[in-house]
């Protein structure tokens, strides 16, 4: 019997809880992966998941420097930032200005504010099966393989197919 071992990816890309968000999405689009188990001092302490980083660029602010809408939240009309302001040239500079915080939401929230704490885990001698069944249970991609509470792994839906596809694996 195939065991979660024989499919996992071992050699993992990580993030800290101090990383910025931004710190976190670059980390996954570099790695080509849509989330990160969140790793202190070897353990895993949580998981941050491109979808977590999607809701909350969603839900943030998205005007630079200035106010979230007009008329209950309505979007700004680009003009705003170079007709409507008296101070012309003050808008222009906030618009250029792409270091300042209001562009970068991203940096100034943490891994750790966002993560998912709640770690569902497998044993690395589990079953393939064990693990189709536990991802569709609990309705996660993602699996963290534990082993004497270190992170040794992870395996995914994609590793899941490729083992059924590769193995012949039936029911």
């Amino acid at each position: 019997m195939l065991a979660v071992r024989d499919l996992m990816t071992d050699d993992l890309v990580t993030a800290a809880p101090e990383y910025s968000l931004r710190e976190a999405a670059e980390a996954m689009a570099d790695a080509h992966v849509s989330g990160l188990p969140v790793v202190e001092n070897g353990m895993a302490v949580g998981v941050i998941s491109a979808t977590d980083i999607l809701a909350f660029a969603a839900a943030a602010s998205g005007s630079p420097g200035g106010p979230t809408g007009r008329g209950g939240g309505a979007e700004i009309p680009s003009g705003y930032y170079t007709e409507d302001w008296p101070e012309r040239s003050r808008g222009q500079k906030l618009l250029e200005d792409t270091d300042r915080p209001e562009w970068s939401a991203l940096e100034e929230h943490s891994v750790e504010e966002y993560m998912t704490r709640a770690l569902i885990t497998l044993a690395p001698d589990a079953t393939v099966q064990e693990a189709a069944g536990t991802m569709l249970g609990s309705g996660v991609r993602r699996l963290l393989v534990v082993d004497v509470d270190r992170l040794v792994g992870l395996v995914s839906t994609t590793d899941v197919l490729e083992a059924v596809a590769e193995h012949g694996i039936t029911v």
